[in-house]
């Protein structure tokens, strides 16, 4: 797992379900967030703006999104740099 690698960055984790959200929470350097589960749409727009209020970025930084989409036993992960907007 990325955090066991202790980055100097902080590790942020954006989910929209409130087991997981429990489990991250256990993990040393992870800071959780559980999303609106009624907008899973825009789940980035919900992270970009948690990251800002929080001062951990702004327009123009870019981030590192480790996702998984897909549905029901067809999951994937993603990995893609964003460029926060």
């Amino acid at each position: 797992m990325l955090a066991s690698d202790r980055p100097s960055a902080p590790v942020i984790a954006f989910t929209f379900d409130m087991k997981t959200y429990r489990m991250l929470n256990l993990i040393w350097g992870v800071y959780p967030y559980l999303l609106n589960s009624e907008h899973k749409d825009n789940y980035m727009q919900q992270g970009e703006k948690i990251i800002k209020d929080l001062n951990l970025g702004k327009r123009g930084d870019h981030t590192i999104v480790i996702s998984r989409v897909g549905k029901i036993d067809l999951y994937a992960n993603k990995i893609e740099i964003h460029r926060l907007s």
